[in-house]
Order: structure tokens, then C-alpha cells, then sequence
């Protein structure tokens, strides 16, 4: 048995995965679903950092960077197809296993995927989840109020952090935190279906900068944004980090990596959101565009 299908027969009983074995998954759907496909490319995404667990955090948000999709379409996981360009630094186990723990939050099964060697790794997955709810970008209203689940900034905190550092042993446990939220987050289903329920219309999920997404709803809905500066909620770790409200804040506005769910939603039900882990951070106004900067980092430029 060559390397590839010993990989692939590890994976196979990793996942105890009846669909694993031929070219195509064969799944009989019904209803409508929502796909979506991303990847993690070393020295694009990430580099190797020489961090303890580094694998089994790629293996996590190799999954969570589709499932935010996923969520963010108003559909559910389900079924996701693996596709790994690995070399000999590639730790297969630790890898799979913060996989495998993104995966089982879900209950999203591994159907199928494929495997070879590559130079440089490269992580592919194609998630597939079942709607209940559309939740488009063009649909944001005039008069409705902007929401984020959870602070924004951490997560590039947490970049920032791993690319100003040589070594990992002595850090604090502010700047494990930040670390950790770079790869890892989680948003719980009931808070889509809660979304559901109150016909929430528009989100999108932040994966790239608040304010560049803030600029596309603005584009699709044609409408102006207005983002409340001087109440923007941030992270108290953030401020205590920085040591300046500034900088934390510019971080929130514009750092990216967040992963997080943005919604527009009837400021009837801010008591409700709130309660779910949103926090407001603006307006739906007449116009067109935001009163942020259209700006987004561009990590590892090359």
C-alpha cells in the first residue's frame, strides 16, 4: 500500500467514515443546501510556527473557515470533503484530531476527499450544510441595527503576536488567549436557529476586515453604515493588551481574521440578540457605503 492510501485509510478509520472508499460520495439530498470550499496554504494563511499544538489548531480552523460560511448562509453543516497537500512536516494525527473536535461540535461527517504531496501544505475542504433560513448580503434595511457575535480584533491580535515572536515558551496568558482565538472559535446552532425564528434577512460572516464587510452589505443592499466609534464595544483583554483604547480599536475595525457571524436585524430585537452574545455596533441609514474606511489587511503579501 503506497503513502497516499495508508493517509487516506487513517482518515477513513479516524472518522469511522462509511462514505470514504470511491471517487464520489453518493448522498441522497433532500431540500436545499448551501456549499462552500476554502483553504489554508502554508506561508499564505500560516506559516510553522514552532508552537506546541500547532497542527491540531490548523486541523480546527481548516473546518471552522467553511462552517462560518455555512452558518453565516443560514444552513447547517453536515458533510465536508478533505483535500491535503502535505510533506513530511505534516502531523497527521494532531492534525485530524482538531479536526475531528471541530467536526463532532457540528456532527459534520467526512465524506470523501483526496490526498498527494506537496512542498508546501495546503488544506482544502469543501463544506456542505442544509438551509433553513437564507441570510443574503443584499438584504439589510433602513432603520435596522448592526450586530457582531462576540469582540472583533483578538483573533489578529493573535497573528500579530505569533508573527513578532521567535519563541513560544514564555508567553503570557493574555497572548495564549489571542493566539488560541486566532485559530479557534465557535458560534453554538441555537443562535442560527434563534436567528431563524426572527427572520434575521442579512448577514455575512467576517472573515475578512469589519470594515471592508461593512462596505460590501453597504455595496449589495445599497445602503450607508454607520458604525458608532465612540461606543464600539472592545475586548477588555484587548485594551489591557494594548494599554490604548486607539489601537484596540483599530484592531477591531480593521485587523480581520475573525470568523465571526455580522448580522442587520430590527433594533426591536437588540434585548434578544444581546442576550444570544451580539453586540451593536451600528446603524442601517440612507445612502451608500460606511462612514470606516474600506480596508482590509492583506496577511503574508507577498
Amino acid at each position: 500500500m503506497n503513502k497516499e492510501f495508508k493517509i487516506i485509510e487513517i482518515i477513513k478509520k479516524f472518522f469511522k467514515s462509511k462514505f470514504i472508499g470511491d471517487d464520489c460520495a453518493y448522498l441522497e439530498l433532500h431540500g436545499k443546501f448551501a456549499f462552500s470550499s476554502d483553504a489554508l496554504n502554508e506561508n499564505v494563511h500560516f506559516r510553522l510556527w514552532k508552537l506546541k499544538n500547532l497542527f491540531f489548531y490548523l486541523g480546527y480552523k481548516s473546518l471552522w473557515v467553511n462552517i462560518s460560511d455555512i452558518l453565516s448562509s443560514g444552513s447547517i453543516p453536515e458533510y465536508f470533503l478533505l483535500n491535503l497537500n502535505i510533506n513530511n512536516n505534516f502531523k497527521i494525527f494532531q492534525f485530524l484530531k482538531g479536526l475531528k473536535y471541530a467536526a463532532d461540535l457540528y456532527k459534520i461527517k467526512l465524506i470523501g476527499g483526496n490526498t498527494s504531496y506537496s512542498e508546501k501544505i495546503s488544506i482544502n475542504i469543501a463544506l456542505f450544510g442544509k438551509t433553513i433560513k437564507t441570510f443574503l448580503r443584499n438584504k439589510a434595511k433602513v432603520g435596522e441595527g448592526v450586530f457582531v457575535y462576540k469582540y472583533l480584533g483578538e483573533a489578529a491580535t493573535g497573528l500579530e503576536i505569533l508573527e513578532s515572536k521567535s519563541n513560544y515558551d514564555n508567553l503570557s496568558s493574555l497572548e495564549k488567549y489571542f493566539i488560541k482565538r486566532f485559530f479557534i472559535f465557535y458560534i453554538p446552532l441555537p443562535v442560527i436557529y434563534t436567528l431563524k425564528k426572527l427572520n434575521i434577512k442579512c448577514a455575512i460572516d467576517l472573515s475578512d476586515s469589519l470594515a471592508f464587510c461593512l462596505n460590501l452589505i453597504a455595496k449589495y443592499s445599497k445602503v450607508f453604515i454607520k458604525v458608532d466609534i465612540d461606543k464600539f464595544p472592545i475586548s477588555k483583554k484587548l485594551i489591557i493588551y494594548y494599554q490604548n483604547r486607539y489601537l484596540a480599536l483599530k484592531k477591531a475595525l480593521y485587523g480581520g481574521d475573525d470568523y465571526t457571524l455580522l448580522i442587520t436585524a430590527p433594533l426591536k430585537y437588540e434585548n434578544i440578540l444581546k442576550k444570544l452574545g451580539f453586540l451593536k455596533i451600528g446603524v442601517v441609514k440612507k445612502g451608500l457605503g460606511t462612514n470606516l474606511k474600506n480596508f482590509s489587511y492583506e496577511h503574508f503579501k507577498r
